[in-house]
């Protein structure tokens, strides 16, 4: 009997090894991206404080949106696109966004199958933003 109930537990353990599935290409989660907002005089200082390391793997682009008089996009990170910065960007990377003071700004995280906002200054707002959010664009 004891040797029966081995068995079955050695059958069992190997069987799980070999029908486990493959991992997925597909990246499961949204890297985490804090970032800090000065203003400058001219427009934002942005740096990346804290969160994962965005590397080729993991992103297709990372981009400033900018939202008030002058509307406009600033690559700070791409695969695709001139951008401020190369592969991988790491926290306490910075870029300047020139804008107006009470523009809305969103950091905006993006693979070759969706875009997530993942951080962003609302124009009322009047301390640094370093919050995560995430919204599906």
């Amino acid at each position: 009997m004891f040797r029966r109930s081995v068995l079955t537990l050695g059958i069992m353990a190997c069987t799980g090894c070999i029908a486990s599935p493959e991992p997925s290409d597909r990246l499961l989660s949204t890297p985490n991206i804090f970032v800090a907002f000065d203003w400058t005089g001219s427009g934002y200082e942005l740096t990346f404080e804290y969160g994962t390391t965005l590397t080729t793997q993991n992103t297709e682009s990372l981009s400033v949106h900018h939202h008030g008089e002058r509307d406009g996009e600033t690559y700070w990170l791409s695969q695709n696109t001139d951008a401020h910065d190369e592969f991988p960007l790491e926290p306490g990377a910075s870029i300047t966004v020139e804008t107006q003071k009470d523009a809305e700004l969103s950091v905006v995280w993006s693979t070759v199958d969706r875009s997530v906002r993942v951080d962003g200054l609302r124009a009322d707002e009047t301390t640094n933003s370093s919050t995560k959010t995430t919204e599906e664009q």
